[in-house]
């Protein structure tokens, strides 16, 4: 969402950004993006704090004067928003960030679903990554626009490193384990692992489990610039979750024509196999490990796919293609013909 607000703040329009507060300090990035500091994420008292984070949250939107309030991704503060969108008259976009966002269950406490729904319903724009989220959803104003990335006017040219880059969070979603077991399966291969730490308990099973495998690399939480050098420098991007939206690392390996090797996610409709520039396993293990292998020593394949990756990123997620049709829309829902 950064990239998004830089680019709005340089068309010259007034952007706030409300993260989470983990007791840093406020400020103004390039005196151009307004942050605040919204909900409190250090739950020493969970209940308590979490009220008192409502308020905080609430105080925060109204204390700020945007016409329009941008949400990416399930959670209550959507319920949240468009209460205050029905009390001030404001507009209420909302963006898909993964697949799971559009399931109603949406299983995370009774409260929590409830005011996801409630806003959910509510919305004036939603903002989809791809057609399959847009055929999941029968909400009003849903349009297509993928995400955004600076990508570059060609693939840079590299030598064969024999490496393989995963990038994620410790979520049992993500399976980082399996990375793990790759690595003990094929030891003629470096896999260099990024995983920032969510689930604590998930994070230490994985530090355990790659104790002693000397093929593996494994880095804590890096900077998305450092984590997209490691996937730019790497000859394959693998990604072992059991579902995903459109992930930030499947872009940040096509625009530098890395191709994508998926145990089981392909963006809801085979848009790897179609695109040439990755290759969806199906959950099947023997096939996911044969793909890498096969891949790593086929020079000629290596490099179609990673030519047909670039041209994939460069044609769904361009910024300014993306960017501009959603500032469009936004000005659209403020300044209505």
């Amino acid at each position: 969402m950064y990239r998004a607000a830089e680019y709005l703040a340089d068309k010259g329009h007034v952007v706030s950004v409300i993260v989470g507060d983990f007791g840093q300090k406020e400020q103004v990035v390039d005196k151009k993006i307004r942050l605040y500091k919204g909900w409190w994420r250090e739950r020493k008292s969970p209940s308590l704090v979490n009220v008192l984070s409502i308020f905080k949250f609430l105080a925060v939107c109204l204390a700020d004067k945007s016409d329009v309030y941008i949400i990416r991704g399930a959670s209550m503060e959507l319920g949240l928003l468009r209460l205050l969108k029905t009390v001030l008259g404001k507009e209420l976009v909302f963006m898909v960030a993964s697949n799971t966002d559009l399931d109603i269950s949406f299983n995370q406490g009774l409260w929590t679903r409830k005011m996801y729904q409630w806003g959910l319903l509510g919305v004036d724009l939603v903002v989809c990554q791809n057609r399959f989220q847009l055929r999941q959803q029968q909400l009003k104003n849903e349009v297509v626009i993928g995400n955004w990335h600076s990508i570059p006017e060609e693939i840079p040219k590299k030598k064969k490193t024999k490496n393989i880059s995963w990038v994620g969070t410790s979520q049992t979603l993500k399976r980082p384990e399996l990375v793990v077991k790759l690595a003990k399966e094929i030891p003629g291969i470096k896999i260099k692992m990024v995983l920032s730490a969510h689930d604590s308990r998930v994070y230490q099973r994985t530090k355990r489990l790659a104790k002693g495998v000397k093929n593996l690399e494994m880095y804590p939480r890096m900077s998305p610039e450092q984590a997209e050098n490691v996937i730019k420098n790497s000859d394959i991007l693998i990604n072992t979750s059991l579902y995903e939206g459109v992930p930030n690392t499947f872009i940040e390996a096509a625009k530098w024509g890395v191709p994508i090797v998926s145990l089981k996610v392909d963006l809801g409709g085979k848009i790897l196999d179609r695109s040439g520039g990755g290759v969806s396993c199906g959950d099947n293990w023997a096939t996911f490990k044969k793909e890498v292998v096969d891949l790593l020593t086929d020079d000629k394949r290596l490099k179609k796919m990673g030519r047909a990756a670039y041209r994939w990123a460069k044609d769904n997620f361009d910024i300014e293609s993306n960017m501009a049709k959603l500032e469009k829309l936004l000005t659209q829902l403020v300044e209505p013909s």
